[in-house]
C-alpha cells in the first residue's frame, strides 16, 4: 500500500524520509506527519511503501557487512550499483524463460527484434547490427550464421561490396510477432511493484547514468 503525505516545507519533508528511513518504526513516522501536516501545505509531496520499512533485499544485507568490517569506506554506490547487477541477472532469467517458450534464447530475440524494429525491409548491415546489439563482430558473425541455419534471417548483398546486409526473413518476422506480446508482459509484470511515478522517475535516473558512460543515441556508421 502506498501512502502519499503532503509537507510544509523542505525541512519537514527531509524529517519525514529520515525517519522513514531508519526503519520499521511506523508510529513515530505517523506521529512525525500528524504535526507537519497540521498546518501551511505546499505542494511537495512525500510517498513511501509501509512495506519498505520492514523489507530489505540482498544489496541490504552486503552494504551492513561492509559497513561493519570496513566503516572507513563509502559504500552507497554497491546501494545503486549492486543492485542494478542483481537485477539485470534476475531479470535475465525470468525473460529466458518466456523465451524458451518459443525455442529461442534472449541473444536470438536481440538479434532479429533489433531488425524487427528498423521497419521494412527489415535490415541493417552487419556493422550496424554490432552497434546496436553490443556484441563484437566475431560474436554477431556466429550469431547471424545460426540464425541463417534456422531460417529466421537471410544475409543480402549490398551495393557496397564490402559490407554484408543481414535481412530478417518471413518466419524471423512471424518469430518476432509471435515473441514480443509476451515478452512485453513479462517486463511489465517485473516493473508491477513500481507506481507509475517511481517509473517515471527510474527512468530519468538511468538514462541519465547511461548518457554518462556514454550510451547516448549514435548516428548509424555509414
Amino acid at each position: 500500500m502506498i501512502v502519499r503525505y503532503v509537507v510544509p516545507h523542505e525541512i519537514g519533508a527531509r524529517t519525514v524520509a529520515a525517519a522513514v528511513a531508519t526503519g520499521p518504526n511506523l508510529p513515530a513516522v505517523t506521529f512525525i506527519l500528524s504535526i507537519l501536516t497540521s498546518r501551511f501545505f505546499t505542494s511537495m509531496e512525500i510517498a513511501y511503501d509501509a512495506r519498505m520499512l520492514t523489507e530489505r533485499d540482498a544489496v541490504d544485507l552486503i552494504t551492513n557487512q561492509w559497513a561493519t568490517v570496513r566503516p572507513d569506506l563509502d559504500v552507497t554506490p554497491i546501494e545503486i550499483v549492486g543492485r542494478v547487477s542483481r537485477l539485470s541477472r534476475l531479470i535475465d532469467r525470468r525473460l529466458a524463460a518466456n523465451f524458451a517458450e518459443f525455442g529461442i534464447d534472449d541473444w536470438m530475440y536481440d538479434v532479429l527484434a533489433t531488425l524487427y524494429r528498423t521497419g521494412e525491409p527489415y535490415e541493417l548491415s552487419a556493422g550496424d547490427l554490432v552497434g546496436q546489439t553490443m556484441v563484437t563482430t566475431g560474436a554477431i558473425t556466429n550469431r547471424v550464421d545460426r540464425l541463417a541455419e534456422r531460417g529466421l534471417v537471410e544475409r543480402a548483398s549490398a551495393s557496397d561490396r564490402r559490407k554484408v546486409i543481414v535481412r530478417l526473413t518471413p518466419a524471423g518476422r512471424e518469430m518476432v510477432e509471435q515473441v514480443v506480446g509476451t515478452h512485453l508482459a513479462t517486463e511489465q509484470a517485473i516493473l508491477a511493484p513500481l507506481s507509475a511515478r517511481q517509473r517515471n522517475e527510474l527512468v530519468r535516473a538511468l538514462r541519465a547514468v547511461l548518457v554518462g558512460l556514454g550510451d547516448g543515441q549514435q548516428r548509424s556508421p555509414t
